[in-house]
């Protein structure tokens, strides 16, 4: 609670071979990305760094997020008049690359986490994907089950 992504690059990409196996869907499907840093105020060091993917029907929301403080999935909600009804989410170990080690302040080749959710409306169309990687040293998550 409380990070806030700084976005530090956008670009329109067509799908590699790479993002097809993470995104699924034909290659050459073009994605907004965006890539940047969480932290969890201006002079803060990194808690993380982001690559989002947005699909190619967000190209409105693409040109209104800010570069500090957006928190993407509700402005998809409100712009497409669609709701984000399920988020797949995966956690797993990394090698962390060089330049995401580079970014974190961390050695390169050290371990990390990624966080990879995926975003999905009532047609269960991959709207956005955020693909966060975190030095394992500064990473925890916490999240409260209820029982049914």
């Amino acid at each position: 609670k409380g990070i806030r992504l700084e976005i530090e690059q956008r670009a329109t990409q067509r799908s590699t071979a790479q993002m097809q196996t993470l995104l699924g869907g034909g290659r050459g499907h073009p994605w907004f990305v965006l890539e940047g840093i969480r932290r969890q105020h201006a002079r803060a060091k990194p808690a993380g760094v982001i690559t989002v993917y947005l699909h190619a029907v967000l190209a409105d929301v693409y040109a209104h997020i800010p570069t500090v403080g957006a928190v993407i999935y509700p402005m998809i909600e409100k712009t497409l008049g669609v709701g984000i009804v399920w988020i797949r989410q995966r956690i797993e170990a990394i090698e962390l690359n060089e330049r995401d080690a580079q970014r974190l302040n961390v050695a390169s080749g050290s371990y990390g986490l990624r966080v990879l959710r995926f975003y999905y409306d009532a047609n269960e169309r991959l709207l956005q994907c955020s693909d966060s990687r975190h030095a394992g040293h500064a990473f925890a998550y916490e999240m409260r089950l209820q029982r049914e």
